[in-house]
């Protein structure tokens, strides 16, 4: 293992879980509340995961003053759909694996860390070294540095895996390597504008890009 892969830092929603019933859900209570468009076709999510936030947040009629309330109000009824939320088929092969190779594992999400920490709890996965949590959805920057001073860990030799347009936004901010994959809140094709250092479109590619060949790890 490499030094990059000794520290892992993990986004939550829509990378290490499938938390799309929860995003639909809060989608429908916000569009009612907010009087804002709806999800109401596979198209026209096809459509917001092809656009980065600022566009989506447009196309959607969320004013930006109104993200930030938005968010927190969000992270706050989350807690109510944890029970449907499932971790990404195949992941616990890849938490298993780093865990073996005595990689220190990481969560930084905009969710809070207590909604994280009972969804990890709830599921008896302990792989994580410390779970944080960035308020600000636009600022995850600082709190990735943050977490990297209070480690002593070097940016160089870290890594962050996340499935959002604003996670490398983020990372390029501070000089941090970034996995992006592609079955998260963002598309494949908005991914692919803001070149990661890594693209995954499969689980099998992320195990490979952390880990190596599967077949070779079970030799």
């Amino acid at each position: 293992m490499s030094k990059l892969e000794e520290n892992i830092i993990f986004d939550f929603d829509g990378t290490l879980v499938d938390s799309s019933v929860a995003v639909n859900k809060l989608y429908d209570y916000f569009a009612k509340k907010y009087n804002i468009s709806s999800i109401s076709s596979p198209e026209t999510l096809a459509t917001i995961k092809s656009l980065p936030l600022m566009e989506k947040m447009k196309k959607l009629g969320v004013p930006m003053r109104k993200l930030i309330a938005m968010s927190m109000e969000a992270k706050s009824m989350y807690a109510s759909f944890i029970s449907e939320i499932k971790l990404k088929e195949g992941m616990i092969d890849i938490l298993k694996g780093l865990s073996e190779r005595k990689a220190d594992m990481f969560i930084l999400s905009s969710n809070t860390a207590k909604n994280i920490n009972k969804f990890l709890n709830l599921n008896n996965i302990s792989f994580f070294k410390a779970v944080c949590s960035s308020r600000n959805i636009l600022k995850k920057d600082v709190e990735i540095l943050k977490l990297l001073k209070k480690y002593r860990i070097e940016k160089e030799n870290a890594i962050y895996v996340g499935d959002e347009v604003q996670d490398i936004f983020a990372c390029r901010r501070i000089g941090l390597k970034i996995i992006s994959v592609s079955w998260g809140h963002d598309s494949l094709e908005v991914l692919k504008e803001y070149n990661a250092d890594h693209l995954c479109t499969s689980i099998e590619d992320l195990y490979k890009c952390l880990i190596g060949d599967k077949k070779q790890a079970l030799v």
